[in-house]
């Protein structure tokens, strides 16, 4: 108990504990997965980066290529383009702007499978890109209009497109030009149009990026949306059928998409050819066998950052110093899309609050498990030592209730034995005494073999038809003897046409001569007894109901609900000294629930208790299946 009652203690301690350790648990999982939403909505963005860098290094136009119109090596890098790409899908159309002798915009489009440019005219989605490029000068008018604006990142997010810009740069000099103030950016020659398709983006590149950054073991942990920046309901993808609301208004992560720099450009573009393909990996530095560095013949040490303006960019314009990266000295604006990104659950917090709830859902369930099964050691604990109690009791009282009727059998045997009883009348009285004390011995004897045989159930008796009248007759016959010798008063009434009881015979016998003995044995001083067998209606349907009433010592309220238990005797039993082994009531109730019935007890203190016995009625179709003959009508007494 003392240990018992230390873990109960304990319990409080613990709990504040968990309390805490999952409070601290959460905050760092809430961490945890805002820094890898972090990581994956700038994953996300780099993978779109990194495709449509990929795009433009495969159909940037260089001037060299401008000015010799082969079209179809151009032509070429579409079909290298197809057959190489991760995404070739991703490619729409290319198409080419070239600034016209007469300050005007001519636009050619790509037919890969001619081989060549062809004229076309501008379709209504490039009429704003058209607008930007007319306002910008060119290789024929140097002084841009009023309103003109920089490309940008090169990304024109209403197409959408790529938008590569094509410089014409002078030759290349022997000796550098002379220094001039300022940096002037050559003229604009034309751009490449590289437009991408929407529907791929939309249906198969968005979603498998959303799979690859944003999923769980079930699917998308998040809603995953991707907007225009200047219109945030200009929806470009959406996980969800619908855009939901609460993702505008209060994204977990947000990222500008395409984050295209032109660092990245120049990384990516040494690292891989214009389709994909690997490039030879740099130099890191004069082998060893060459001469020290300052002496002639050395290798001069790598250049780190872009190439200087004329050398090479990702193998495509050699020396011809046509081709340039698709942003202007500005350099990036960021975007022009916006990547949204919010957990299913409404927000970060709420998943884990919704994780922490679980935890200490789970940690004090486990806690009030282990309290439980301390509270049920200690309760089964009282309950064994309660039961060896009554155990040494039960043993105890037996062994009292043995030796009287033992006593008096062995001395009345005695007697016979030595002659001191030698007229017949005496004989008489003793042969009678012994029989009296051999079946109390027999009765105790059958009690404890009943209380020690396993829980009786239905197939133990043999349930039939049972006149009730007859079984109520023969119990008191049975007890007849011992109610004289009392000189208890039996009043009997019994229902006319009462219907026939579904019981086992011999055992409701015994069950009503268990009752008539114990109305014997605590209502001795009332001198009455009343049995009463009737019909009624019970939970189950029609039941015949046996009333044995006494008028004696009656049973204390806080006594009623255990008088079925096992060796359990009331304080007025105990306090009369009346003799037994507080098993008859617990053998009746098993054998009466046995028997799909019940028994029930209606007690006043000092005027008396009744006991009744609730059976099933027999219903006509287990009558026919038997021949049931009932008995004569009793004859009513007192």
């Amino acid at each position: 108990m003392l240990v018992a009652v230390a873990l109960i203690a304990l319990l409080p301690l613990l709990a504040v504990l968990q309390y805490r350790w999952i409070g601290q648990i959460s905050q760092d999982a809430r961490e945890r997965m805002q820094a890898n939403l972090h990581t994956a909505t700038m994953q996300f963005g780099q993978d779109l980066s990194q495709e449509l860098i990929r795009a433009a290094l495969a159909f940037q136009m260089d001037s060299a290529t401008l000015s010799s119109r082969d079209w179809e090596k151009y032509a070429d890098r579409y079909q290298q383009w197809m057959h190489t790409a991760p995404y070739p899908n991703l490619v729409f159309g290319v198409s080419f702007v070239e600034a016209g002798e007469e300050d005007d915009l001519r636009l050619w489009r790509l037919n890969p499978s001619a081989g060549r440019l062809e004229p076309a005219g501008w379709p209504p989605a490039y009429a704003e890109l058209r607008s930007r490029l007319e306002a910008l000068p060119n290789a024929n008018s140097r002084e841009a209009r009023p309103g003109a604006r920089p490309l940008g990142s090169g990304f024109a997010p209403e197409i959408p497109a790529l938008v590569l810009p094509v410089y014409r740069f002078p030759p290349v000099r022997d000796s550098p030009p002379p220094p001039t103030r300022g940096r002037r950016r050559p003229p604009l020659a034309g751009c490449t149009i590289v437009e991408l398709s929407v529907e791929f983006l939309r249906n198969d590149f968005f979603p498998e990026l959303a799979r690859k950054y944003f999923a769980d073991g079930g699917g998308l942990a998040y809603h995953v949306a991707i907007v225009s920046r200047s219109d945030a309901n200009r929806v470009i993808y959406c996980s969800e059928p619908s855009l939901p609301q609460d993702l505008l208004s209060s994204p977990d992560a947000t990222a500008n998409i395409p984050g295209l720099r032109p660092q990245d450009f120049f990384r990516f573009s040494t690292e891989r050819g214009p389709a994909g393909g690997t490039a030879p990996p740099p130099r890191m530095g004069p082998p060893r066998s060459a001469p020290p560095s300052g002496s002639p013949g050395a290798t001069p040490p790598p250049r780190t950052g872009p190439p200087p303006r004329g050398q090479r960019y990702g193998g495509l314009a050699g020396r011809s110093r046509g081709f340039a990266p698709p942003w202007n000295a500005a350099g990036s604006d960021g975007g022009r899309w916006q990547l949204l990104v919010k957990h299913r659950s409404g927000s970060l917090e709420n998943a884990v609050a919704g994780v922490r709830r679980r935890n200490l859902a789970v940690s004090f369930g486990v806690l009030l498990l282990l309290g439980s099964s301390v509270a049920m050691i200690a309760v089964f604990t009282r309950r064994a030592e309660k039961l060896a109690k009554l155990q040494m009791e039960f043993v105890a009282g037996v062994s009292h209730e043995l030796r009287t009727p033992l006593a008096v059998i062995c001395s009345a045997a005695e007697n016979l034995a030595d002659g001191v009883v030698d007229s017949r009348p005496q004989i008489q009285k003793y042969g009678s005494l012994i029989h009296t004390e051999g079946r109390r011995l027999s009765e105790m004897i059958d009690q404890i073999l009943g209380f020690a045989m396993p829980q009786a159930d239905r197939k133990k008796f043999e349930l039939r038809p049972v006149d009730v009248a007859g079984a109520v007759e023969g119990a008191l016959e049975t007890s007849s003897r011992a109610l004289r010798e009392a000189g208890v008063e039996v009043a009997r009434r019994i229902e006319p046409g009462l219907p026939p009881a579904m019981a086992d015979p011999t055992s409701l016998a015994n069950c009503i001569q268990n009752l008539v003995s114990n109305a014997l044995k605590y209502g001795r001083d009332g001198g009455w007894l009343g049995v009463q067998a009737r019909s009624g209606q019970g939970a189950n349907g029609p039941e015949v109901q046996i009333r044995v009433e006494d008028k004696g010592l009656g049973i204390e309220p806080d006594d009623l609900p255990h008088i079925f238990e096992p060796f359990y005797r009331g304080g007025r039993a105990l306090a009369a000294q009346i003799h037994g082994t507080g098993l008859g009531l617990s053998l009746v109730k098993r054998v009466m629930e046995a028997q799909g019935g019940r028994v029930t007890v209606e007690s006043v203190p000092g005027q008396g208790c009744a006991f009744t016995l609730h059976l099933p009625a027999a219903s006509e179709s287990q009558l026919s299946a038997v021949s049931f003959q009932p008995s004569a009508p009793p004859t009513p007494e007192g």
